[in-house]
């Protein structure tokens, strides 16, 4: 819309400009013709000296008769050129587009002043544009930020989530690992609380009484006692 503004108004400054030049042109052919018109009407007559002065006499006596002379002159002379009717025709139809002319003068006034208010509305919209795009432009930089953010956070929480399930697979391990040693100790207490008691020593040697040697009469290691000696 604003580009067909644009070549209209200046269709409009040709066609004024073009106006102008007829309007010079008229102006020119008016001032040769009322030029013309006044030497023909204001021209002195061929006439001879004598009716010149009966001429003087009638208009000094009778000084409206006088003053209506001239007129009836220019008439018949104006009768008798055709030519001057057809431009004074002319001078009618330049009246005309002089009239035209500033019509389309005011319209082509009126056209910029709505040229100039389409231009006021187009930057009022270029800058609700720009605004906007501003706006558009923040919003993607904190959507950027928050998922880089809800990134990191997602790392974070998956690398203490790692952390904590080494933690508790060590725990474990330990456990279990001091749990069976607990139970094996436990089992080993057990066993040996189950095994019988002796009543004497376990060595033989030490659960011999320390009298036997005086009960019996000799003993040589041999395995013959002193009975049979004594035989």
């Amino acid at each position: 819309m604003n580009d067909s503004l644009k070549k209209e108004n200046s269709n409009k400054e040709r066609e004024i400009r073009r106006l102008n030049k007829d309007i010079q042109h008229y102006e020119q052919t008016i001032t040769s013709l009322r030029n013309e018109l006044s030497i023909s009407n204001f021209r002195t007559p061929d006439v001879p000296k004598k009716d010149a002065e009966v001429m003087a006499d009638i208009c000094f006596s009778n000084k409206h008769e006088c003053n209506e002379e001239p007129v009836k002159e220019s008439e018949s002379a104006a009768q008798e050129h055709p030519m001057y009717q057809e431009h004074i025709h002319q001078l009618e139809h330049s009246v005309k587009s002089t009239s035209d002319f500033r019509s389309l003068r005011q319209m082509n006034v009126a056209l910029r002043e709505e040229l100039r208010a389409m231009q006021r509305v187009c930057a009022a919209l270029d800058e609700q544009c720009r605004l906007a795009a501003l706006r558009a432009q923040f919003k993607d930089d904190v959507i950027h930020e928050m998922r880089r953010q809800l990134k990191q956070a997602k790392s974070k929480l998956k690398e203490v989530s790692e952390s904590k399930s080494v933690n508790a697979q060590k725990g474990l391990h330990h456990d279990i690992k001091h749990k069976s040693s607990a139970s094996y100790d436990s089992l080993t207490i057990a066993c040996v609380q189950q095994q019988p008691r002796r009543n004497g020593r376990v060595r033989p040697d030490m659960d011999m009484n320390i009298n036997w040697d005086n009960n019996n009469v000799m003993y040589d290691g041999s395995g013959d006692d002193a009975s049979s000696k004594a035989e």
